[in-house]
């Protein structure tokens, strides 16, 4: 994602319709999510914790704890921004206040792209530590630092805003060259931010083929890394649509450009459902090893037990029989039939 799209906006109607539709389906995104939080992970959740402490002298952590977690607080906060930046588009569009929706633009897609790179930064951080362990401490580090200064770059446009309102315009110029140059190193980082993951994303997938190892064996990193893969293409397709327009002026690309967004966000949604599936389904054959397990152990034990009372009753007939194989020769026998036998 980029906020280059702010600094220039095409004036059409054409665009209210595709832009207010996306902010319906984003925040119709932002509801699913809680709806799969708190009727499908949340229940999985407090199975685990309660199985958990069972096992340990653990804490046991709050069900809001469970449900706003660092991971959920950073897609729920995206699609509310994603769908503030959408509204606000619409609202510029249809030319309501400039001064006003420039600046809620301006604020939403920063606040959109600073929870995007969390959000996935926290996700392919392992597979970043795997490619290239010896980044693996800036990486770590670098979470905390690149949001921040993402979102700085809304800063001029929210301090224009309001010296506006006071009818002051001293300081408009230095402050619009402020805005251009953070929003041109912002979405330079982003931009960066996107291809280091990429990179790594693809030589994790390679090494697994070419080594030919099946990456379903450690599954979350090779969802993680399809996933991820996409989400970065799409996002990088929202550079390349609006540098096409800026050549072009094809509005149909200024509208690509616009709605790649809220493809990003749906593709980050998805990838939270499939770890959620790809769990349940570990967990599933777990279950189902550790039955096979107890049967196969049952078997074993039942069939020992048959063994050892078939051996009883088999030492039981030879102690019968013992003495009437050792018995003294019959009555009147000769002693030379006797020896003969014997000797034979």
């Amino acid at each position: 994602m980029s906020n280059i799209a702010v600094l220039t906006c095409p004036k059409s109607l054409c665009l209210i319709v595709p832009l207010s539709t996306a902010a319906a389906i984003c925040f119709s995104g932002f509801l699913y999510l809680i709806w799969f939080v708190v009727t499908q992970e949340l229940p999985k959740r407090l199975q685990s914790e309660s199985s958990s402490l069972r096992n340990s002298c653990a804490n046991r952590t709050t069900t809001l704890g469970l449900i706003f977690t660092p991971l959920n607080n950073a897609l729920g906060m995206m699609a509310l921004s994603t769908t503030g930046y959408y509204t606000s588009s619409a609202l510029r569009t249809a030319k309501y206040d400039p001064n006003i929706t420039k600046t809620m633009v301006s604020v939403f897609i920063s606040l959109s792209e600073s929870f995007y790179v969390y959000y996935v930064w926290k996700r392919g951080i392992f597979v970043v530590k795997r490619v290239f362990p010896q980044f693996g401490m800036w990486a770590t580090r670098s979470i905390f630092l690149i949001p921040p200064i993402i979102v700085l770059q809304c800063i001029p446009d929210v301090i224009l805003c309001f010296m506006r309102f006071s009818n002051r315009s001293a300081t408009q110029p230095i402050l619009d060259s402020m805005s251009g140059i953070l929003t041109v190193v912002c979405g330079s980082i982003v931009i960066a931010f996107d291809l280091v993951l990429l990179t790594a994303f693809t030589i994790y997938v390679k090494k697994a083929n070419t080594a030919g190892i099946s990456i379903e064996a450690d599954g979350k990193l090779s969802i993680v890394s399809r996933y991820g893969i996409a989400t970065i293409v799409t996002s990088l397709f929202t550079l390349g649509f609006y540098v096409a327009y800026y050549i072009t002026k094809l509005i149909i690309l200024y509208i690509f450009s616009e709605l790649v967004v809220m493809v990003t966000f749906s593709v980050l949604l998805m990838m939270k459902v499939s770890l959620f599936r790809h769990d349940h389904r570990e967990e599933k054959n777990l279950r189902a090893r550790i039955t096979a397990a107890s049967g196969k152990n049952s078997v074993v034990s039942r069939s020992g037990m048959e063994g050892s009372q078939s051996n009883s009753t088999d030492g039981g007939r030879s102690s019968v029989q013992g003495p009437l194989d050792s018995a003294p020769p019959i009555p009147g026998a000769r002693r030379s039939t006797v020896i003969y036998l014997k000797s034979k």
